[in-house]
């Protein structure tokens, strides 16, 4: 069984709160609509086209980069200039008073498909599906979340742990211009070097940060350098570590009994095979966290790091908070049906809509079926 086979196998579509959107307002909004782009990419290019920061543009959540996916993006309403762009499409949709945020969500409606499906599987699938129906499932994380998860190393306890120069690092290898990335970490510490190479691509990101690190008396201050990037990734790489302590917790929470461990980035995860009597929420831990279980105790334990240590320091700007998410999550299936698969002759495909609420994740649903 395979799912994602084709940007169209997994659509989302973000659903707003009634009321936000407004026929007048302080900030314009748009519908996002992208394939194979990455919500930060599309972002970056939106700003350099628009010539605005960062904070000027408002999200609700960062959406699937291998999908069809449509999500609500605020401005100001001084922007009047659309760009034109293969990958993505904006469509303006009216106003709000606010800057679009994760708060702004009302749920996330999914049109998904598995493809190769044998006759034998068929039977698995229906009994998963029933028993998400009927018993919901565990509010993990899923790997979407996980990007930041590389070479084995979690890039967001680096910055927690005051390792600057190894986030620097990190950044540059996964978003610097890939015809200049092997050059910059060859030149690693010849500061002109590099901001050489990220002028010569016009790389504003890194012009910035190498034009400090060139300045004499720089060439080690690495937390400022960190501080030049994108707020939005160290939040990113922070909030992604942060759910892998979730994740872990609700695992350790959930074992024993009957269940399956699913595959995840970091590590597995544990799927039981019936309803467990847990609270209803729990949190997603940070410095300021007002009360720790001891599951989670055990976790931070094992990752060999404090509460003290989760959190951003010496970068103004780049604050996070300890979080509630609920620890169980009931998907809301719409429609689903069972057809020859057009790819794979022989097979069946299975597609399915459903909704989920924000922060919640499809593709953990796609694992658990096929898995």
């Amino acid at each position: 069984m395979r799912y994602k086979y084709r940007p169209e196998d997994f659509v989302v579509r973000e659903r707003l709160r009634e009321g936000i959107l407004q026929p007048e307002g302080k900030f314009q909004v748009f519908l996002l609509e992208k394939k194979g782009k990455e919500t930060f990419e599309v972002l970056e290019r939106l700003q350099r086209w628009w010539k605005i920061p960062s904070r000027s543009l408002g999200i609700a959540g960062i959406k699937d980069k291998y999908g069809h996916t449509f999500q609500y993006i605020s401005v100001p309403r001084t922007i009047k200039k659309l760009p034109s762009h293969d990958g993505f499409r904006l469509e303006f949709v009216g106003y709000s008073e606010k800057p679009i945020d994760s708060g702004c969500l009302a749920a996330n409606d999914f049109s998904l498909v598995i493809r190769e499906v044998s006759f034998e599987e068929k039977n698995k699938v229906m009994k998963r599906l029933e028993s998400l129906q009927s018993l919901g499932m565990p509010n993990y994380f899923d790997d979407q979340r996980f990007g930041s998860y590389e070479e084995r190393r979690w890039v967001g306890k680096l910055l927690f742990l005051g390792q600057m120069e190894e986030v620097l690092r990190s950044f540059m290898r996964t978003h610097a211009p890939e015809g200049i990335r092997k050059d910059l970490l060859s030149s690693w510490g010849k500061w002109k070097v590099c901001l050489d190479l990220c002028e010569g691509k016009r790389w504003c990101v890194g012009v910035r940060v190498f034009s400090f690190l060139a300045q004499e008396g720089h060439e080690k201050g690495f937390r400022h350098a960190v501080g030049l990037l994108d707020h939005r990734y160290l939040l990113l790489v922070a909030n992604a570590y942060l759910s892998f302590l979730f994740n872990r917790s609700l695992s350790l929470r959930l074992q024993g009994g009957e269940g399956i461990f699913l595959p995840m980035k970091g590590g597995e995860v544990f799927f039981p095979g019936e309803r467990k009597t847990i609270p209803t929420e729990g949190w997603v831990v940070a410095y300021d966290v007002p009360e720790v279980d001891g599951f989670t105790e055990e976790v931070l334990r094992e990752e060999g790091i404090s509460l003290s240590d989760l959190k951003i320091r010496g970068i103004y700007g780049a604050t996070l908070h300890a979080k509630r998410r609920s620890l169980w999550v009931y998907p809301e299936v719409k429609d689903y049906e069972w057809r020859e698969d057009e790819f794979f002759p022989g097979f069946w495909k299975f597609s399915l809509s459903l909704s989920l609420p924000p922060g919640s994740y499809a593709t953990l649903v796609l694992k658990y079926l096929c898995f």
